[in-house]
């Protein structure tokens, strides 16, 4: 089965009455219980890299532009350089941008007279930027509009630094995934600072399969990754309760004999 902790999501391929079918298929095809386990497993950690977002490196770069657009709106010195006029808030937007004054673009936006963003609050570093991206996020994403501004120079830092770590949460199944021989999906191929991914595993005697994905946080994801695994298992079931009947004849664990079902 599948399951969250506070330390990501666990896929375990040792499940209880699951695996007393499994023995009693290995025992009546004549195959060691191992090899058949592992092919499961195999088969739940290709639907966990499959479930786990992002589908490429460039949907993942995508997201995060479209998220920080909701966060903060990114603030050109040329833009409003150039719109600037004489006695005019734009001349005085872009001298407070071009000195990196948060303190008194705060006040101008505080200006009654000034309807340029209104209620918007200014995130005057890339911590803070950190900060509104991390407390706007639900389900891992940003809902909703801008409710700030921010230096362009900080906005395309920031996101930099996000987007170089694109892939970190699929790169948790990793080892889960090189212990079955499950190709993982290119760009998340690389180890990354922090990461937590974990495998334990023996296909031998009293064969067992657990992978740790220690970087899985988001729930939605999570709730996708087990209803793949519930689904994946019912799968397994059906195929054991066949081949119980002598209905299957390929039971999608190994070739047992030529034929279909």
């Amino acid at each position: 089965m599948s399951r969250a902790t506070g330390q990501g999501i666990t896929i375990d391929a040792n499940f209880d009455k699951l695996n007393e079918k499994l023995a009693i298929l290995a025992k009546s095809v004549g195959l060691e219980l191992g090899p058949i386990i592992k092919e499961e497993a195999k088969f739940l950690m290709q639907s966990a890299v499959k479930t786990s977002p992002p589908p490429s490196r460039q949907s993942g770069v995508n997201t995060i532009r479209n998220d920080l657009n909701k966060v903060a709106v990114s603030l050109d010195y040329q833009g409003y350089e150039a719109r600037k006029t004489e006695g005019g808030f734009y001349g005085s937007i872009a001298k407070y941008i071009r000195r990196r004054d948060a303190g008194k673009l705060r006040t101008l936006l505080q200006n009654p007279n000034l309807k340029l963003f209104q209620g918007f609050s200014v995130l005057g570093t890339p911590e803070e930027i950190r900060s509104a991206h991390q407390s706007r996020r639900v389900n891992g994403r940003v809902k909703g509009g801008a409710k700030a501004v921010a230096f362009r120079s900080d906005m395309k830092r920031y996101f930099k630094t996000v987007s170089d770590r694109v892939g970190f949460m699929l790169s948790g199944w990793n080892k889960g995934a090189a212990a079955v021989g499950v190709k993982t999906k290119k760009f998340a191929q690389r180890t990354y600072a922090g990461s937590n991914s974990g495998v334990e595993f023996t296909f031998g005697r009293n064969p067992f399969f657990i992978a740790r994905n220690g970087n899985m946080r988001d729930t939605m994801v999570i709730k996708a990754i087990n209803t793949a695994v519930k689904f994946r298992i019912r799968v397994t079931e059906k195929k054991i309760d066949r081949a119980a009947k002598k209905l299957a004849i390929n039971l999608g664990f190994t070739k047992l004999a030529k034929g279909s079902y």
